[in-house]
């Protein structure tokens, strides 16, 4: 949120039309003494800061719009290769009776894998990019044709290729993670390229190789992958790893496995993800290192503790962190007592919906989350969010609040644009703040000293630029590169 005006400011700003209300030119006005006003056509009203009608218009816009033209079917994985976003699942469409994976072209989804039985199925569970290459994984045994593939398989840019035998064709490879120099897989497979392992096994590009023995996980298997504090994690359910007694979760270094601490107790864990410099968990956990965790834990490297009381319903398929906040979602109604379809989010205080969730007439589950290109997606079996219609995908973006007419209202603009180190004013502002935000709402607000501004340490990206003058507000979007 931006912080508030400290000089009085005269700005308008544009509200598009909603199914609610037609569009509103707003003026507003800031004091010293924090007191605004708002005049519109339709309204008038005060409130006590600038920085809560931004607020407003953050909130108001907060909401799972769609993503394309949608897909036919259900989705249970996200990646990118080369930039590009991909959804992995079971999809149908009128050209292309079964495929599995698709490659969004705004605004279509491409079928990229068709798949042919046997199984009864096929599905992508995992997508990934290794050496430059797609590398997908799931339950099939073709893709485009009659070659054996065996549950995962690799694009090399102009055919599917398998990864020698694969693994067993009675299993399910979850997730794939990049780890050292190597990919890495977790499933509940026995072998993979005929090398015996247990429920995870590295490739190097050409080869299959257990991880810490063929011991591996024991009789368990793994169901979730992430890199940590520079060491790969597995969680799932198995009580060892490389023979070494694990509860559940253990981490590998490259050279040896290690216990988490005391680990995680419960039916299931399912998967993990990185928000402020510590690794959650979810899944069906009741117990982390020890003391009650509900569904829901976090590891900060020496120790586990619990995401606040936890979530009162074990059905959290994916976790992602965005825009500062952790993201949650699978199948539920409610979490913590609080109304909750299907996605959720953890402010580091308390839970709430995330937007207005997402939700179907039957069957309804979020099965991956994925923060990309500024926006958060998420993919599963849902045909709405509220009362805007969806297609089993969805995107979570920032909000955006637009000038009206800027060029005509306002006459100081920013050069150049694209920038790579100093920015420019077309007009003397000296000692007037100048703020800067990105997609993601991340700001930084600078006081003009001289005639420049020095960008040289900030993230590359799309930023607003907001001039703060006495009498005026000037806006403008810029792209910083390095």
């Amino acid at each position: 949120m931006l912080s508030p005006f400290v000089a009085r400011i005269k700005c308008y700003l544009y509200v598009p039309a909603t199914r609610y209300s037609p569009p509103v030119v707003l003026h507003l006005y800031t004091q010293k003494c924090g007191v605004s006003t708002i005049n519109s056509d339709r309204s008038r009203m005060k409130i006590l800061t600038v920085s809560l009608v931004l607020f407003f218009f953050t909130s108001r816009s907060q909401t799972w719009q769609p993503a394309g033209d949608g897909l036919t079917g259900y989705g249970m994985s996200l990646g990118t290769f080369s930039n590009q976003l991909y959804a992995g699942g079971s999809f149908t469409d009128s050209s292309n009776p079964t495929f599995c994976l698709a490659q969004f072209q705004s605004p279509t989804w491409v079928p990229k894998a068709h798949g042919i039985l046997p199984p009864d199925y096929d599905v992508i569970t995992a997508i990934q990019q290794y050496n430059n290459e797609l590398y997908i994984a799931g339950v099939f045994w073709f893709i485009n044709g009659f070659t054996m593939h065996f549950n995962i398989s690799k694009w090399t840019g102009s055919a599917w290729s398998p990864l020698g035998t694969g693994v067993d064709t009675t299993a399910v490879i979850f997730d794939l993670e990049v780890f050292n120099n190597k990919l890495y897989a977790a499933g509940t497979f026995t072998t993979a390229g005929g090398i015996n392992c247990s429920g995870i096994a590295s490739w190097d590009g050409s080869t299959w190789a257990a991880v810490g023995g063929t011991a591996s996980l024991g009789n368990g298997y793994g169901r979730a992958l992430q890199v940590f504090n520079g060491e790969l994690y597995v969680c799932g359910t198995f009580t060892s790893a490389g023979g070494v007694a694990c509860n559940n979760i253990a981490k590998w270094n490259g050279s040896v496995w290690q216990p988490v601490g005391l680990g995680l107790d419960g039916l299931e864990r399912t998967c993990m993800t990185i928000h402020n410099n510590e690794l959650y968990v979810g899944g069906y956990i009741v117990l982390a290192g020890g003391s009650p965790a509900n569904n829901i834990a976090k590891w900060d490297g020496s120790g586990w503790s619990a995401v606040g009381s936890g979530t009162d319903q074990p059905a959290i398929m994916s976790l992602a962190s965005y825009s500062n906040q952790l993201y949650a979602s699978g199948e539920f109604t409610s979490i913590c007592g609080v109304p909750a379809k299907n996605t959720a989010k953890w402010n580091g205080a308390a839970w709430s919906q995330a937007a207005g969730g997402l939700e179907n007439d039957s069957n309804t589950f979020v099965s991956t989350l994925l923060p990309y290109a500024g926006n958060l997606y998420a993919t599963g079996h849902f045909n709405k969010s509220g009362t805007t219609s969806l297609n089993n995908i969805a995107r979570l973006g920032p909000a955006v609040v637009s000038a009206l007419a800027e060029d005509e209202i306002f006459s100081v603009r920013v050069y150049p644009n694209p920038v790579s180190d100093f920015i420019y004013l077309t007009k003397n502002t000296e000692n007037t703040d100048v703020t800067l935000i990105n997609i993601l709402g991340e700001y930084r607000t600078v006081r003009i000293a001289g005639e420049r501004i020095d960008v040289r340490d900030f993230s590359p990206g799309v930023y607003s630029v907001i001039i703060h003058e006495r009498d005026n507000i000037y806006t403008q979007k810029i792209v910083i590169s390095h």
